[in-house]
């Protein structure tokens, strides 16, 4: 296996246990760090939010979690999509590869999305989490937008840095 494949399998599996870590946490602890997020991005982002009351935050704090939670979800997978198309992407030069793109695209969202559904089904025994469907779509979502990503940035390295001659073989 090439040593690009090897550190992105390597990545893979780390992110892997990232997402099973975050989703091993009890409810309340999950609860509580998105809750933290948001009043990180109120102090940070919202003019006079450290004049609001307690109970004005906490409403502000409910109005986005779902927002930021689903966000977590696509951010999640759109990440460990990436990291396993850079597992099963076929680069050349020639263009013979060409074909097998679509079907390192399709392996990477199989894989995200079956691990998702595992990642769902874990959720069912961590005190106070549920599994949910609706968190696969999202997941599955988000793997999607990862693969786009990682063929746009492919297409990008390809056609502006190695063909324009930004990066060219002799001079390296």
């Amino acid at each position: 296996m090439k040593m690009r494949k090897t550190i992105f399998l390597i990545l893979s599996v780390i992110w892997m246990g990232v997402i099973f870590f975050q989703s091993a946490k009890v409810a309340d602890r999950s609860a509580a760090e998105s809750g933290g997020l948001i009043i990180f991005v109120g102090e940070h982002f919202v003019p006079g939010f450290d004049n609001w009351d307690e109970m004005k935050k906490q409403k502000f704090v409910e109005k986005y979690d779902h927002p930021v939670r689903k966000a977590a979800h696509v951010t999640e997978y759109a990440i460990l999509a990436m990291l396993l198309m850079g597992v099963f992407y076929e680069k050349s030069d020639s263009g013979k590869n060409a074909g097998k793109m679509p079907m390192s695209g399709v392996l990477s969202w199989i894989i995200a999305t079956l691990y998702a559904a595992t990642d769902e089904f874990h959720q069912t025994f961590v005190p106070g989490r549920s599994g949910e469907i609706k968190d696969v779509c999202f997941d599955s979502g988000g793997a999607l937008i990862g693969i786009f990503v990682a063929l746009l940035l492919a297409i990008v390295i390809k056609y502006v840095f190695i063909k324009a001659g930004g990066c060219r073989k002799e001079d390296q």
